[in-house]
């Protein structure tokens, strides 16, 4: 899932590893449909922890991508906004190590 947009996207193939092939080829949809987002990276999606996947399962209800609202309140809307702040931590973190 990427935490900032939102999007949910099934990577495995029969609740297995992630197949790289499908991760690649949804960079390629991903960067088609958006001109003005720079090259997505691996590192925006990170995988749903194991206790959200049933909510991840209902969510994508057999597609193989789908939206999450990050303001619902529900529980990938959280974990997602978990995740954003964790990331803006680290960013402040660092950029406080690198103006000395």
């Amino acid at each position: 899932m990427n935490v900032d947009t939102g999007h949910l996207v099934k990577l495995c193939v029969g609740g297995g590893m992630p197949d790289l092939n499908m991760m690649k080829d949804l960079i390629q949809v991903v960067n088609e449909k958006n001109e003005s987002l720079q090259k997505v990276k691996e590192v925006d999606y990170i995988p749903v922890p194991p206790e959200l996947d049933r909510a991840a399962k209902l969510k994508l209800a057999g597609r193989n991508e789908a939206y999450v609202s990050l303001t619902s309140g529900g529980k990938l809307s959280k974990w997602a906004a978990k995740e954003r702040k964790k990331r803006r931590k680290m960013a402040q973190e660092s950029r406080r190590r690198n103006r000395g």
